[in-house]
């Protein structure tokens, strides 16, 4: 794969393709200013696309599919715009955790093997995104200290419960299309 480690990076146009480890990585504190967009990247054997360790990126119009793990994901202190990509047939399509922040906006999430979007201990944006036929929560807000707001997103026909909120997580839930959802009954 690619691993960035230093600031002001451009990754576009590019083919990742099978790659033992994540696709693209962007790691440590002085990866920050940092773009990645229009590519693709398929069959990662960990993230298809990764920020850790205060790593700060705008991820615009990438197609993540079939990652072993996460289509994207923010961790450890990073910070990411997510907009305009399709994230299809990974483990989780998106996911923020270990105090990161995210804005996740106009996306497409669908297909994944557990989650759409997961959120632990951090503070996300989500709006406008269409989070579809996951086969576990399509948005879910977990652990405290979460912090979320979920706006005009559509979230169908996932395998659990549309959106999910945890213990202890502060959330903000408004004008989300949720139509369908085939979580089990609770009782």
């Amino acid at each position: 794969g690619i691993r960035i480690e230093s600031a002001e990076n451009v990754v576009r146009c590019l083919v990742v393709r099978n790659v033992l480890r994540d696709g693209i990585s962007l790691v440590g504190a002085q990866a920050v200013r940092n773009l990645v967009e229009d590519d693709t990247v398929s069959g990662s054997g960990d993230d298809g696309i990764g920020l850790a360790f205060g790593a700060q990126a705008t991820l615009r119009r990438n197609v993540v599919t079939g990652s072993v793990n996460k289509g994207v994901l923010v961790r450890d202190r990073s910070d990411a715009t997510v907009v305009g990509n399709a994230l299809a047939g990974n483990r989780d399509g998106a996911s923020v955790t270990l105090s990161a922040t995210a804005t996740i906006e106009a996306n497409t999430v669908q297909n994944d093997a557990d989650n759409g979007i997961a959120v632990k201990a951090s503070v996300v944006e989500i709006g406008g995104n269409d989070v579809r036929a996951n086969r576990g929560v399509g948005i879910w807000l977990r652990d405290a200290g979460a912090r979320a707001t979920v706006t005009a997103t559509t979230v169908d026909r996932n395998g659990n419960h549309g959106i999910g909120v945890g213990s202890g997580v502060t959330a903000v839930i408004d004008g989300n299309v949720v139509p369908t959802t085939t979580a089990p009954a609770s009782g």
